[in-house]
């Protein structure tokens, strides 16, 4: 295969790139429905092949039929629901937490370099194994014994004021977090951009022509996951107050926090009830 060519499509060039660029093409259709069905949400199977085949390539870019806009709809709430299961998930945090904290570590200590970009997720924790400083975190890691998550918190609006995820702001509030809760903690900053909403302006085909049609808007939150490798047993609940204070003193306000979306609304069936344990 010519590289130069799949260059070319990979940049959104030609009338195949095109298919593989757009706001909704077939690689974030293929990637939202595949997710969800792997999460166990069940999405109709035939959905995303209707609306591949909804899809067309005029000089204008792609166009959509007017039969697509209630796909369209099916694509966004579903790709919404993975996000609110991914983003959320305690062990999906934690982990990145892991993570961050061990490549800061190693990239600051110089022991990972450009010749180490090649490297496999495997191949990476190997190579971070070999380094005491971060040895008994990626042996965590690598074993699923995650650390234990003390907040989570979802924060509505842009953001604001400097970046929490540049490691001088990282280790700033690590110190801030142990000095008021007494434990060693690891946080995770991940800013939503689009995440989980994201403005759709696409080229509809009507018996009159074709009209731009503007759907939904992008989503702008900002999600903290504070962790620590201690394990937590009946103290959680008195330390968040200890958490919530660090995160207003770094720009993060309690009146903004949102509700975050339980796996039991979006897995639960419709109609059914709720059973109290």
């Amino acid at each position: 295969m010519d590289a130069e060519l799949v260059m070319a499509m990979v940049r959104g060039e030609g009338e195949l790139g095109r298919l593989l660029t757009g706001s909704i093409d077939l690689d974030n259709i293929d990637t939202v429905f595949r997710m969800a069905s792997l999460l166990g949400l069940l999405p109709d199977r035939k959905t995303p092949l209707d609306l591949a085949d909804s899809v067309a390539i005029e000089p204008c870019g792609i166009v959509y039929s007017e039969a697509a806009l209630p796909l369209v709809d099916t694509w966004r709430q579903l790709r919404r629901q993975v996000y609110e299961v991914l983003v959320f998930d305690n062990w999906c945090l934690s982990g990145q937490a892991m993570l961050t904290q061990c490549l800061v570590a190693a990239l600051e200590r110089k022991l990972l370099g450009e010749e180490h970009w090649f490297l496999t997720d495997e191949g990476l924790l190997d190579r971070l194994f070999e380094h005491d400083e971060i040895k008994e975190s990626i042996r965590r890691f690598s074993a699923g014994d995650y650390f234990d998550v003390l907040f989570v918190g979802w924060y509505a609006g842009p953001r604001k004021g400097p970046d929490l995820r540049h490691p001088s702001a990282r280790r700033q509030i690590s110190r801030a977090l142990t000095e008021r809760t007494g434990l060693p903690c690891c946080p995770y900053v991940f800013y939503d951009h689009g995440a989980f909403s994201k403005k759709l302006v696409l080229n509809v085909a009507t018996a009159s022509g074709t009209s731009t049609v503007t759907i939904g808007a992008t989503s702008e939150s900002t999600v903290v996951a504070i962790t620590t490798p201690h394990r937590i047993r009946n103290e959680r609940r008195s330390l968040v107050g200890h958490v919530l204070e660090v995160l207003e003193d770094n720009g993060l306000a309690r009146s903004s926090l949102l509700r975050i979306p339980e796996k039991e609304d979006i897995y639960e069936l419709p109609r059914q009830g709720k059973l109290p344990f």
